[in-house]
């Protein structure tokens, strides 16, 4: 072949990889559009992520995190005493905040964490750098500075665990946590006894852990979509949007943002 006849055979390779990317990344713009228009003019922020897509919406914009970092409370508490598995799932702390969202049952698990900084600096550590714990549950409950995150920080969060507990791999793993240990988790998450925000709009498995406070609803997530074997990791951050109305933003984004980007997740 001469670089002459070359020439068109390379020209039409050039074309299909510059269409490449936007094939890639053309869903994923889309939905982000549609999950702006859901989250509209409110106080809000979402994020969420299925395999490398990710969608997020004032994702980075600090607001009260409620019970929703109880989540990670759990996963520093775990690494500090080495819990295994059956341990996490049986101690009567760790499921009464989990699943019922208990105020005293977290703040003893703050304790075993080593404090309110070592659960901080558990956060920061793993990338939730905008994520604070500055006071127990039940105490300053309406501050907005002494329990903050961002949704951004709270997807992070669920994408590690997600990615722990069904496959045994990321940073968590790194860390020294197995697989075992996630799953535990995500056990006692799949119980939680509020409704939350991800849990209407599809058929889902979710395993998620809510945050509530006068005005605020928060939820953070990871949720297996039924037929397509595949999960994503998500949250929702509301502040003065109303129960009603977080919890139908939650449904709608879960049944038009969420389900086709996992169907578009490879």
């Amino acid at each position: 072949m001469t670089w002459r006849s070359a020439v068109p055979r390379l020209a039409a390779a050039m074309v299909f990889l510059a269409a490449v990317p936007a094939l890639l990344t053309g869903a994923p713009v889309d939905l982000t559009t549609r999950a702006g228009k859901i989250i509209g003019q409110s106080d809000a922020a979402f994020s969420a992520s299925c395999g490398r897509m990710v969608i997020e919406v004032n994702a980075t914009r600090v607001m009260r995190a409620a019970s929703s970092l109880k989540v990670a409370v759990a996963l520093a508490a775990i690494e500090r005493a080495d819990m295994r598995p059956a341990a996490i799932g049986a101690d009567a702390s760790m499921r009464a905040m989990i699943i019922e969202s208990d105020n005293a049952a977290a703040n003893r698990v703050i304790a075993r964490a080593g404090g309110l900084q070592a659960v901080t600096r558990w956060m920061n550590r793993i990338g939730m750098r905008s994520s604070a714990l500055r006071a127990n549950y039940g105490v300053d409950y309406m501050s907005r500075t002494k329990k903050v995150t961002t949704a951004a920080d709270l997807r992070l969060l669920a994408d590690k665990l997600r990615a722990l507990s069904t496959a045994g791999t990321g940073s968590l793993a790194s860390m020294g946590y197995t697989r075992a240990q996630g799953q535990a988790l995500i056990r006692l998450m799949q119980g939680t006894t509020h409704t939350g925000l991800f849990n209407g709009g599809t058929s889902a498995r979710v395993a998620h852990k809510s945050g509530w406070l006068p005005g605020v609803e928060n939820d953070v997530a990871v949720v297996t979509l039924p037929g397509t074997g595949r999960s994503c990791a998500m949250s929702l951050l509301t502040d003065g949007v109303g129960v009603s109305r977080a919890q139908a933003m939650g449904a709608q984004l879960m049944r038009t943002v969420i389900t086709p980007l996992a169907a578009a997740t490879k």
